[in-house]
């Protein structure tokens, strides 16, 4: 009986200690787990934060070739309307007068 008691004791004893144990290993544990959650925060925003910036630059380029083809149209059509007005100038003061003459 008396050997029962010890073991017993003994096995008390161990979970006590096991017990002991615990909150230090919940903390350490939480402690794990919220360094993880903070490099996993950081990783993702830092992915974000890449991905933004290459779509930016995207736009930003597709912007900027898009700009330079309005003013390429632009300056084309300015140039041919010059053109126009060059050769058909007198024609059209000619017609213009003619109409003011006319009223």
């Amino acid at each position: 009986m008396k050997q029962i008691i010890e073991q017993l004791t003994e096995i008390e004893e161990a979970a006590v200690r096991i017990a002991g144990r615990v909150p230090e290993q919940k903390d350490a544990y939480a402690a794990k787990m919220k360094q993880q959650r903070e490099e996993f925060d950081r990783q993702t925003e830092e992915a974000t934060e890449k991905e933004i910036a290459e779509i930016r630059a995207s736009l930003e380029k597709q912007r900027s070739e898009q700009l330079e083809e309005l003013r390429r149209e632009t300056d084309q059509k300015i140039a041919a309307m010059r053109e126009a007005f060059d050769r058909k100038h007198t024609a059209l003061a000619e017609e213009l007068a003619g109409r003011i003459l006319e009223v």
